[in-house]
């Protein structure tokens, strides 16, 4: 059976459920690397059918919809593709897995490819500046280099960089 990127192997010794550090939400996007959000900054995690979404007329592609959560209207867009994949997210039958921000600034839905299991990452081990992807660099909280616990390092997204009025200006 093939290993799960999303599910790493604990080394030897270590147990599996070890929770120390701060918790962070890990998932997928179609783009290489490990990428999560705080668990603090996420308020829902939806799994939205497709036919959930109001579809828009003269949006970006990246723009998936709308979806009514908790009465209000929460824009929903493809992560992968506002963080520069060139693939969007595959729109079939299948559940969309939507993990809803809410800052002081807004709220906005985050389409992912596939969630992952939480994280726990010690705060010193969370560097900012570094990036394997230096153009991601505006919008992360940091970055866990990578070793046994991490073996391809984790990029920790910033909630409120996605969802600023200024981030989406460009």
């Amino acid at each position: 059976m093939m290993a799960d990127p999303l599910l790493p192997a604990v080394p030897p010794g270590e147990d599996a459920d070890r929770r120390e550090g701060d918790p962070y939400l890990q998932f997928a996007l179609a783009l290489p690397g490990r990428f999560a959000l705080p668990a603090v900054g996420v308020q829902e995690v939806l799994l939205v059918q497709p036919e959930q979404l109001t579809v828009f007329p003269n949006v970006p592609p990246l723009v998936l919809g709308a979806i009514n959560w908790r009465g209000r209207l929460s824009w929903v867009v493809d992560l992968g593709r506002r963080l520069g994949a060139e693939e969007p997210l595959a729109l079939g039958t299948q559940d969309l897995p939507v993990l809803v921000v809410a800052e002081p600034t807004g709220m906005l839905g985050l389409a992912v490819s596939r969630l992952g299991r939480m994280l726990w990452i010690q705060p010193d081990l969370l560097q900012t500046g570094l990036s394997p992807l230096p153009r991601l660099q505006p919008l992360l909280r940091g970055f866990v280099q990578p070793s046994d616990r991490y073996p391809e390092g984790v990029m920790v997204l910033d909630p409120h960089a996605l969802i600023a009025p200024a981030c989406w200006a460009a």
